[in-house]
């Protein structure tokens, strides 16, 4: 997908609904909407830190096609390696480990 000049740079909104929960969304320069919290925060705490550890690990997030022919195998493929290289050309691995655990860690938000 081709991105156009006037979208070049986005920035996150957090927003408050009607009973008090939270929610953030990455807006492209041209008002396309990027990307929406994918749940509701009760604290506006939680929906910053969120937001915060996305800016900060957007290198290290993989993406993985769901779509292709190796679907139909339960497997997936990966679309791209994102993640920040090292000087040594490899991610590190206290980042990957830090990813898991922002993602599959305890806690309820």
């Amino acid at each position: 997908m081709r991105v156009d000049q006037a979208e070049w740079w986005a920035e996150f909104k957090i927003f408050e609904d009607r009973d008090g929960r939270y929610y953030w969304q990455l807006e492209a320069a041209s008002g396309r909407i990027i990307a929406r919290s994918g749940c509701a925060y009760e604290s506006k705490y939680w929906c910053e830190q969120d937001v915060h550890w996305l800016r900060a690990n957007a290198g290290l997030v993989m993406v993985y096609d769901h779509t292709g022919p190796l679907r139909r195998l339960g497997l997936m493929s990966r679309v791209g390696d994102f993640r920040r290289r090292s000087a040594g050309g490899g991610a590190s691995g206290a980042g990957e480990a830090q990813l898991q655990q922002h993602l599959w860690g305890a806690g309820e938000r």
